[in-house]
C-alpha cells in the first residue's frame, strides 16, 4: 500500500499516514525501514503493509519511496560578487 506521512510527533515517536485511498493509519517510528533521526518528513511518500488490530489498523514495514522530502524552510543561497 502507498501513502504520505501527514503527521509525526518527534518526541513520542508516532505519527499518521494518509493512504492513497484517503484512510489515515497510525504508525510508530520503530516500523520505519531506513530511519535516521530526525528524518521523518511530512508529505514523504511511503510504501507499507497494514496490520489489522482491535484498536484499528496500523502501518508496518514502512519504506520511503519517491523523492526525499526535506522538512523546514528552504535554504536560500545568494551569489556573492
Amino acid at each position: 500500500m502507498k501513502g504520505k506521512i501527514i503527521f509525526y510527533h518527534q518526541v513520542k515517536g508516532y505519527g499518521f499516514i494518509k493512504t492513497d485511498s484517503g484512510e489515515e493509519l497510525f504508525f510508530h517510528v520503530s516500523e520505519l525501514a531506513d530511519y535516521k533521526p530526525p528524518q521523518v518528513n511530512i508529505n514523504q511518500e511511503v510504501e507499507f503493509l497494514v496490520q489489522k488490530l482491535d484498536k484499528g489498523d496500523k502501518a508496518i514495514q514502512i519504506k520511503k519511496i519517491g523523492k526525499e522530502v526535506q522538512s523546514g524552510r528552504k535554504k536560500e543561497t545568494r551569489n556573492q560578487e
